[in-house]
């Protein structure tokens, strides 16, 4: 009878560490209730450019020509490796502030104020069909 105790009381911890991963951190929007008047450019990670992140639209729309952009400020950090390399859809509200050059390659400069994750969340992970497409959660940060 003590053996079946000592499993319980097991279980019910090794549940409860499991649940605790699943705590929103910050919950995805859809591209809708996007608010058009504000600026804001829709990027995604990048592996192996001059820039970490490239710039596909913005309040206007969707862009012709993607551009490089290197995102200061409060730009989205923090999480995993999954995250980044999901192919994930990020929109970043703020302003442009002037282009940069490295190696002669041209890239835009935008000073982040805020960032929302565009739903769904896709994460580069076995265990991504365990894990919600509606917000990101502890399990997604580094």
């Amino acid at each position: 009878m003590r053996m079946v105790y000592v499993i319980c009381v097991l279980l019910v911890v090794a549940a409860a560490i499991v649940a605790i991963g699943f705590i929103p951190v910050k919950k995805a929007v859809n591209e809708d209730s996007l608010d058009k008047n504000d600026e804001y450019i829709v990027v995604v990670v990048q592996k192996a450019t001059i820039s970490e992140w490239r710039i596909i639209g913005d309040n206007n729309g969707e862009h012709s020509i993607q551009e490089d952009v290197r995102l200061l400020g409060n730009a989205p950090s923090g999480y995993n490796y999954g995250i980044e390399f999901g192919f994930n859809t990020f929109i970043c509200y703020g302003k442009y502030d002037g282009t940069g050059d490295l190696h002669g390659e041209r890239y835009e400069i935008f000073v982040v104020e805020r960032w929302e994750i565009l739903y769904p969340v896709k994460r580069d992970s076995i265990f991504a069909w365990a894990l919600p497409k509606t917000y990101l959660c502890r399990y997604d940060l580094e």
